[in-house]
């Protein structure tokens, strides 16, 4: 109810800014509503927010001053730490997760303040304590949506210093993951209902309604590219997806970047 409510708002606003955006008359004022909307939207994870600022970050003839406007709204500040901090199985939708990846760095110093930084330390804390009594098959989800979180935290260059122990917790959650693969290799694991993300219906019916005009407005953002959605998994069947694999991904990645950020870190 509140996605059929809400819907058709942040769609109004998402083609406004594409529209302003295709004929250069982009606002301050205008990005900072978009990302105030963005923000309102973080509880229902709606990506009309995310999936526009990623057209503008790919477009090849878009002024970039629009993301440093966008970087240096209190919106968005607010927006990236909702997310860290209430809303973390929202990074589980690609669209989301990929925004983050491209913008995070860009904010990080104004976003990870303390508060931030000893609730990912908690994260970390929680599963090294959890994980043996972890049923993986019910709660690679939730766990994906978590250490999307900590693979944005600890990324970045900044001094910010990941738990001691991360480490060996991903690489014993590693071999659990690889323990429970060959236990059942051909059973499609997946998520209890109540933990699956809900589909965005509404968010379909406004793809299909709106298709060709905002398709229209996409493409004509970038004269030398065009420009398409990222990938979305709210506006598919989560049923299909093997969060385990996921999660799987997710741990090797997260490893590489720990990995990378200690030799980056290390004196020379």
């Amino acid at each position: 109810a509140l996605h059929q409510f809400y819907a058709p708002y942040h769609s109004f606003v998402d083609v406004m800014c594409r529209l302003a955006i295709n004929h250069n008359c982009m606002t301050e004022n205008l990005v900072n509503l978009s990302a105030m909307v963005g923000f309102e939207a973080v509880p229902l994870h709606l990506t009309y927010f995310p999936k526009l600022w990623l057209d503008i970050h790919q477009a090849q003839n878009v002024d970039r001053k629009y993301i440093t406007m966008l970087t240096n709204s209190n919106y968005f500040a607010d927006y990236v730490e909702s997310v860290l901090l209430d809303e973390r199985l929202s990074l589980n939708i690609n669209v989301i997760y990929d925004f983050l990846v491209t913008y995070f760095p860009k904010v990080a110093p104004q976003v990870l303040s303390d508060n931030t930084c000893q609730l990912m330390e908690t994260l970390v804390n929680t599963l090294g304590k959890t994980l043996p009594s972890t049923d993986l098959t019910t709660t690679a989800y939730k766990l994906n949506g978590e250490l999307r979180a900590l693979s944005l935290v600890y990324s970045v260059e900044l001094p910010v210093v990941p738990p001691p122990d991360l480490l060996a917790i991903l690489n014993n959650l590693q071999a659990r993951i690889l323990e429970v693969t060959e236990e059942s290799p051909n059973k499609k694991r997946k998520i209890e209902e109540e933990e699956k993300p809900p589909v965005k219906e509404v968010e379909k019916e406004e793809k299909v309604e709106e298709s060709n005009k905002i398709e229209e407005v996409k493409a004509s953002c970038s004269k030398d590219k065009d420009v398409s959605s990222t990938n979305d998994d709210s506006t598919s069947s989560n049923a299909d997806v093997d969060w385990l694999d996921r999660l799987q991904s997710t741990v090797t990645s997260l490893i590489a970047a720990l990995q990378q950020k200690s030799a980056r870190d290390e004196p020379t």
